[in-house]
């Protein structure tokens, strides 16, 4: 029963508007910068957190959709179909595409560009090409596709020709050819910058090219596991690279990233608690006399630590309240907001050809707003403990003396 009247006070502190506040606070204003404080960081925490999610998933969901989970291509530069058939049994397997891939240079106009040649089989395009290309039937014969992106940055347009220079071994002059380019594509991924699409017939007469499948898995982050498992059944020549190779970096970085951004904002909410320390111990020197008298009434210690606890955990409470919905409708608008940004400047802020897409993704997680949400509630109770127990300290008789 001695709880009942801690909940019934810090409950009349609470919901008695300014008033009450000021009535056990030295001020109001400290009380709304308590729970300012707290909003503010909550809802950095909220945006900050869905914008790295939003990274995490782009790079599993778009950037792996174009770059192959795994890799298997030979020494002897031909394709071996009995490894086709070995992994078609395969559970994991999602799709298996032939490809060819060699290095070249784009020249046209005196502009030249060092790039990636891709060559694909219209019947069987990887599931990300599928998705950003007109029609399939773009990659015959002996045309290009460029990306916007490079196009732009070459003066280019569909109908051009260029010229294509391709590598063709050590001991043989590179392969000089003059295509067309029928099409534009545009991932929104850093592959705009250094990767044209070609039909793999005509990469036949190169050398210096790299032939094989491209194996898209269920479960991207297994592919290095999945790799090793099938690899003794596959050909003596056979050679197998995930996507953790080229791209792994990138995915540490962004879960480092991640880590820090979200200590540094954690930092921020320890500091907004703070706030709540400063308020509540200031409350306690100011209603020393009220707390003696509650004491010769019969509210025992537990009680008055039980008050200060509540009233921390409802301030808390509506920080994070507060903090939740400013952070959700911030992580509706900021995506839309940074592409009117980017337009509005007419400058590139996340341009592929440093940042691995070229927008703002945004992924909330229920879970990453449950566990912000308990967080917060826990330091604010933390909070409480050092004024409770100072304000469960007064002796009575000593306070009441001098009243």
């Amino acid at each position: 029963m001695q709880h009942l009247p801690s909940r019934l006070i810090a409950q009349r502190y609470f919901s008695g508007g300014l008033r009450g506040w000021s009535a056990l606070l030295v001020g109001a204003g400290l009380a709304r910068l308590a729970v300012g404080g707290l909003a503010v960081s909550v809802a950095l925490l909220v945006v900050v957190l869905s914008v790295m999610n939003g990274f995490e998933r782009e790079l599993r969901e778009r950037i792996l959709a174009f770059v192959p989970h795994v890799e298997l291509d030979y020494h002897s530069g031909e394709r071996a179909q009995s490894d086709y058939q070995q992994l078609l049994g395969e559970p994991q397997l999602r799709q298996m595409t032939p490809f060819a891939q060699t290095e070249g240079l784009l020249y046209v106009g005196g502009r030249s560009r060092a790039i990636n040649v891709l060559g694909l089989q219209a019947q069987q395009l990887p599931r990300g090409w599928a998705t950003v290309l007109a029609t399939p039937q773009q990659l015959q014969g002996d045309g290009i596709l460029l990306s916007a992106a490079l196009a732009e940055q070459l003066k280019l347009a569909i109908g051009e020709r260029l010229t294509l220079l391709l590598g063709s071994g050590a001991e043989r002059a590179a392969t000089i050819g003059h295509r067309q380019i029928v099409g534009l594509f545009n991932t929104h991924t850093e592959l705009d910058q250094h990767t044209v699409l070609v039909a793999e017939s005509s990469l036949a007469s190169t050398a210096a090219v790299r032939r094989g499948w491209q194996i898209q898995l269920n479960e991207p982050l297994d592919s290095r596991r999945w790799s090793r498992a099938v690899y003794p059944a596959l050909s003596t020549d056979a050679r197998l690279n995930d996507w953790r190779q080229s791209h792994g970096n990138l995915y540490q970085a962004i879960k480092l990233s991640r880590q820090l951004v979200v200590l540094l904002i954690l930092l921020t909410v320890a500091i907004a608690a703070f706030n709540v320390v400063a308020m509540l111990v200031m409350s306690v020197e100011r209603r020393r006399g009220d707390i003696a008298i509650l004491q010769t009434l019969g509210l025992q210690r537990g009680g008055i630590v039980a008050l200060y606890s509540l009233l921390a955990l409802r301030i808390g409470s509506a920080g994070v309240a507060l903090g939740l919905i400013a952070g959700l409708l911030l992580c509706q608008a900021v995506a839309p907001l940074f592409a009117a940004l980017q337009g509005w400047l007419e400058w590139p802020l996340l341009s592929t050809e440093v940042y691995p897409i070229d927008y703002l993704p945004v992924d909330v997680r229920t879970g990453d707003l449950l566990v912000i949400s308990v967080t917060t509630l826990l330091l604010t109770l933390l909070a409480a403990i050092y004024p409770a127990r100072r304000a469960s300290a007064i002796l009575p008789a000593t306070e009441l003396r001098s009243e």
